[in-house]
């Protein structure tokens, strides 16, 4: 069975060639300077082999050391992933048989390995062979089993039993793997260049995106990241800011996740929250559940130094690795902890999308910039949690019974509407925004307040109408609209007020 996985990426090999000088008397002459130089080289090789201490190799650069070490981690990957597959289940079958089962668990299993990334345990030795070490707990193996396992198996060979046992099976605590790799030597170095991590830009075209990103980027342009960043930096500089964009969505999914309702106790409903602040740690990180989540698209902003990156995760494999989580630590009745596995087991799949956001610390901007960037990363670093939802108010008027009906509805539709609107607008200002060394910006009405040119595009903001129940003369005499709105492009405006 083939698994698709992360391809090995070694360095390149440099082949040696030899020339032999013709001699004398064969159909060639050597001139006289090139015997002299080779009479010179013939005495220097004659030296050095009789003082070896003095011949010794010229020290391997950092260049060649970096790429062995990526070679060496790639192979003890590679074994590792082997290594996973190999492991018993039961006496007649392993992880490789439970992969297997289907074309849906085999995929499950395959991307989870290929997600495997990482660093381990690195030593290089005085001859220049790099050995990288890698180990994987057997808990953690088992908890990313049990979510596959939860989302997909429909088999009868394999048990819950027969993965939670994984250690004991196995009588092993972890997985541990090796890589090795000698960096080649080359006589002439040649400078390489470095290719970043991720995106590079060209101007008025969509970002490049990894080949997990299935939605396309909005198109932007790279202008800011060139011409504010200090050019030694520019790369580094996008890489933690991908970084921290992808921790935030992380963060953001564990936090959404809290809302899940898991199932009812005595008409009382009980969320994923609430076996969290019921547990031995009541602060764990809520990311820690993400595991499996993916990201779906990749954008650098062409307005500001801000990477967004959207992430999205099934709930299933996440309530799978809770209630593992919840086994250990929740402090509640245990009789809830049948509600997880009846999650598990029983709901439809369902999946939640985030997008987190990375902003590029000042260090790395022109000095002419490193003051508008500051303020943008104290109230962007941590956006607020209501920036992915939609928000909606009721708006209401009577009918007036002294008019004609038809008249008097539409007069009232429309007046619905405009009390919506005030409503929606009232309710907007109140949102809450959190901004680290500032308390004076404290909500959406903070900003307004200090700039008429945010207000007023608040106004404008885009909204949906709906009429609740078309109204009746001799039933109710009130006309209801819901007015909503996504909170996503407000945030868009708050970013870009704070920018200027």
């Amino acid at each position: 069975m083939e698994f698709n996985s992360v391809p090995d990426s070694g360095v390149e090999s440099v082949g040696k060639s030899i020339a032999f000088l013709p001699r004398s008397g064969h159909g060639c002459s050597i001139p006289k300077i090139a015997k002299i130089t080779i009479l010179t080289l013939i005495t220097l090789t004659t030296l050095f082999a009789l003082n070896p201490a003095k011949a010794s190799a010229a020290p391997i650069d950092a260049e060649k050391i970096s790429k062995s070490e990526t070679t060496a981690r790639n192979a003890a990957l590679k074994n590792l992933r082997k290594k996973i597959l190999g492991l018993k289940l039961t006496s007649s079958l392993t992880v490789e048989d439970f992969a297997g089962s289907s074309p849906e668990v085999r995929d499950a299993v395959s991307k989870w390995l290929a997600s495997i990334k990482k660093r381990g345990k690195v030593t290089a030795g005085d001859n220049g062979v790099v050995t990288v070490t890698i180990a994987v707990s057997m808990k953690a193996i088992q908890i990313r089993l049990t979510g596959i396992y939860a989302s997909y198996y429909d088999g009868k060979k394999i048990k819950p039993s027969d993965i939670n046992n994984i250690a004991e099976t196995n009588n092993s605590r972890e997985v541990r793997a090796t890589g090795t790799s000698t960096p080649a030597k080359k006589k002439t170095p040649t400078p390489v260049e470095k290719i970043p991590d991720i995106p590079t830009l060209v101007p008025g075209a969509a970002p490049a995106v990894a080949p997990e990103i299935k939605t396309p980027a909005v198109p932007v342009s790279q202008d800011c990241w060139n011409q504010d960043l200090i050019p030694q930096h520019v790369d580094k500089a996008k890489l933690l800011a991908e970084l921290s964009a992808k921790k935030n969505a992380l963060s953001r999914l564990g936090q959404r996740m809290r809302n899940v309702k898991i199932g009812e106790i005595n008409g009382k409903k009980l969320t994923v929250n609430d076996f969290v602040v019921n547990s031995a740690q009541p602060d764990v990180d809520m990311s820690e559940f993400m595991r499996a989540a993916t990201r779906t698209q990749l954008t650098l902003r062409s307005d500001m130094l801000v990477c967004e990156i959207q992430m999205q995760a099934e709930l299933k494999p996440a309530i799978a690795i809770l209630k593992n989580w919840a086994d250990e630590n929740y402090k509640g009745d245990q009789k809830n902890i049948q509600l997880l596995r009846d999650y598990v087991e029983k709901q439809k799949p369902e999946t939640i999308t985030e997008v987190g956001f990375g902003v590029v610390e000042p260090k790395y901007v022109k000095e002419r910039f490193v003051n508008q960037q500051k303020r943008l990363v104290d109230f962007a670093s941590k956006p607020p949690q209501w920036i992915s939802e939609t928000m909606q108010v009721t708006g209401e008027a009577a009918i007036n019974d002294k008019k004609p009906f038809v008249i008097a509805k539409n007069e009232a539709i429309i007046a619905a509407n405009t009390d919506g609107e005030k409503k929606l607008q009232a309710t907007l200002l109140g949102l809450v925004l959190k901004v680290p060394g500032n308390s004076s910006i404290s909500s959406v009405k903070n900003v307004a307040a200090k700039s008429p040119d945010f207000a007023e595009k608040l106004k404008n903001v885009e909204k949906e109408v709906q009429l609740v129940d078309d109204p009746q003369l001799d039933k109710d005499k009130i006309v209801r609209v819901i007015v909503s709105t996504k909170l996503r492009p407000v945030w868009d405006m708050l970013l870009v007020n704070q920018s200027k």
